[in-house]
Parts: C-alpha cells; sequence; structure tokens
C-alpha cells in the first residue's frame, strides 16, 4: 500500500489490488474500488472478506462495474452474517457506475470519511490514523497520477461537476 497524499486530516493510500495480503489497514478505513473490466468473482470475495476483517467502514465501487462490486461486497457481508453465525455489523456500500471518478473520490474524501469509528477506542493501536482512504483498481489499472491531481484540485477548492452539468 502506498500513500499518495494527504486530504483533510485524512491520509490517502493506493492498494495494488493483485498484492493487498498485510497490506490493508487494521483500523477505520473506508476503499473505493475502480473496475471497468470483467473481473473475479472469487478473487474479490476474499478481498471483500479480508477486508471486514480488517474493519473496513465502508466499501464503494466505481465504473462499468462499480455495481457488481457493491452487489458481491453485500453478498460477502450477507453470507457471514446469515450462515457463519457472525453477529450483525455496520458497514455501508456504495456503488458509482455512472459519475466520473473525481466525483466518486471526492465522496469518499468528504462524505464516506466521516470522523467516527463503529469501534471501540481502546482497541486502537497507539498513534493509528483515524480514517484511511484506500482506493484501488479491480482491473489493473493504475490511477495514482490521476487520483493526486483530484487531491491537489480539491485542496485549491474545485468540485468536481455532476455529471450532468454542461
Amino acid at each position: 500500500m502506498e500513500k499518495i497524499g494527504e486530504f483533510d486530516g485524512k491520509e490517502v493510500y493506493w492498494l495494488d489490488y493483485n498484492s493487498y495480503e498485510g497490506q490493508l489497514p487494521m483500523w477505520d478505513w473506508v476503499c473505493l474500488a475502480f473496475c471497468d473490466a470483467q473481473y473475479d468473482y472469487d478473487k474479490f470475495k476474499q478481498f471483500a472478506r479480508a477486508a471486514i476483517n480488517n474493519k473496513i467502514l465502508c466499501f464503494g465501487g466505481h465504473g462499468k462495474y462499480g455495481a457488481s462490486l457493491h452487489d458481491s461486497f453485500d453478498g460477502v457481508i450477507v453470507k457471514i452474517i446469515t450462515t457463519e453465525n457472525q453477529p450483525d455489523f455496520e458497514l455501508l456500500t456504495t456503488w458509482h457506475p455512472n459519475e466520473t471518478a473525481a466525483d466518486a473520490f471526492w465522496q469518499y474524501c468528504y462524505c464516506y470519511s466521516h470522523d467516527y469509528s463503529y469501534y471501540d477506542e481502546s482497541e486502537r493501536p497507539p498513534g493509528s490514523v483515524f480514517i484511511k482512504i484506500v482506493c484501488t483498481s479491480i482491473d489493473g489499472e493504475n490511477r495514482i497520477a490521476e487520483l493526486q491531481g483530484y487531491l491537489q484540485r480539491f485542496s485549491e477548492g474545485w468540485l468536481p461537476p455532476d455529471e450532468d452539468t454542461p
């Protein structure tokens, strides 16, 4: 996982989806995953389980397959709760197939990375960052430069236009 910037007191990271094991944050993080190509559902289910085990707060899918990622992640949640006798837990999932990457990223920097935690503060390791924003590409496209450009523009007060704005 590579730190690509900071914004509004939050650290932003890029995660290589193909080598995420041992890389996921352990506390209070959100993830925006980009996907414009068919993906391996079984591999994604493993990623979703790892994210849930590492106390993800919110997961979002963006791109042509953003809604499918969202549905797949929800399927893992349902299986964990209903067939594995795990207690219910709070985890927001979203999808952004018809929004620009800039708009979806803005939502994760502002809306879905609230300064709150569902977990006991005493469990958090000393010095850990309160919220981390983790971005990845399920289809392998490296979007680091694009996201860093958005972070720079956000810091200057820019807001991405709505998809239907001329």
